[in-house]
């Protein structure tokens, strides 16, 4: 069977870091198809398109040797879906998804952002397809500084490389497989899914971290007929092993989060995230 690696993000199909990221994965003789929006989609969390047709384009400009480009009319989610949901076969790629990336976006996307973000959700939405994701972000939003963020991205994939199948374990997803207790296995069956924060001071080391404490501070501004949502003030708080301390200290956060919401009963049981806060990635 062969397999290829999906890339996907929310800054759009122009975006360069995707390009460059397929590029690399091209290099070390994997099959990369590029599925994302159309054009930027960022903050839009798991918005997703209903009831509407959504247009899809071959981007022949970006193809290059094992490398396909694909943009979509609408959202990270419907990129997501749709690779899930076997639009490679209707378009004549013979290939089984093996890894979804997402990113590296430009911008954080830590502790409450995982809740708007476009980019935390096609990696999630392929996780609940169980499908393996990561999804990876750059903690500012100057491109200067996307060089290195690409570099700690492509360090981590290269080690994540070495943990998964080339036949997934779980996907298409087994509804009835019992939810995994240890950390990579939750990973391995799309129970869970990294999350990668890297800061434009990286110190070129990782920590595992879980959701830190950030607080938005006057997102509001109104001038009497328009509103505009922006906070003028972003502020973290101390949190232990939080992913909001870690890249304030100059490391590359590596969370791992459920697919699943907390109530749901293929939730990661709490020794997932205890043996992931455990991990040591300082061999990469």
């Amino acid at each position: 069977m062969k397999t290829c690696i999906i890339l996907c993000n929310d800054d759009g199909i122009d975006a360069a870091p995707i390009h460059e990221l397929a590029k690399w994965l091209a290099s070390l003789g994997e099959e990369v198809v590029i599925f994302a929006p159309k054009e930027n989609m960022s903050a839009c969390g798991m918005s997703l398109t209903l009831r509407e047709d959504l247009e899809l384009k071959n981007h022949k400009e970006y193809e290059m040797p094992n490398v396909h480009a694909y943009s979509v009319d609408g959202t990270p989610v419907d990129c997501a879906i749709a690779v899930c949901g076997g639009i490679l076969q209707k378009i004549g790629i013979n290939s089984t998804p093996k890894l979804l990336i997402s990113g590296v976006n430009l911008g954080s996307n830590m502790s409450i952002d995982v809740l708007h973000s476009g980019t935390v959700a096609a990696a999630r939405e392929a996780g609940l397809y169980g499908l393996p994701s990561i999804a990876s972000s750059l903690t500012s939003f100057e491109s200067d500084d996307m060089p290195l963020a690409l570099d700690a991205t492509k360090k981590f994939i290269n080690e994540i490389m070495k943990l998964i199948s080339d036949i997934p374990a779980n996907f298409p997803r087994d509804i009835d497989m019992k939810t995994p207790n240890d950390a990579l296995s939750s990973f391995l069956v799309g129970d869970s899914f990294f999350n990668l924060n890297i800061p434009p001071q990286w110190n070129g080391q990782y920590k595992s971290t879980k959701l830190g404490r950030r607080y938005y501070l006057e997102p509001l501004t109104f001038d009497g007929t328009t509103i505009q949502i922006g906070a003028k003030d972003i502020f973290n708080k101390t949190s232990p092993k939080g992913d909001t301390e870690a890249t304030d200290a100059g490391f590359a956060s590596i969370g791992l989060l459920p697919s699943h919401p907390s109530q749901h009963p293929q939730h990661p049981p709490p020794s997932v995230l205890e043996q992931h806060l455990a991990q040591d990635w300082s061999n990469m």
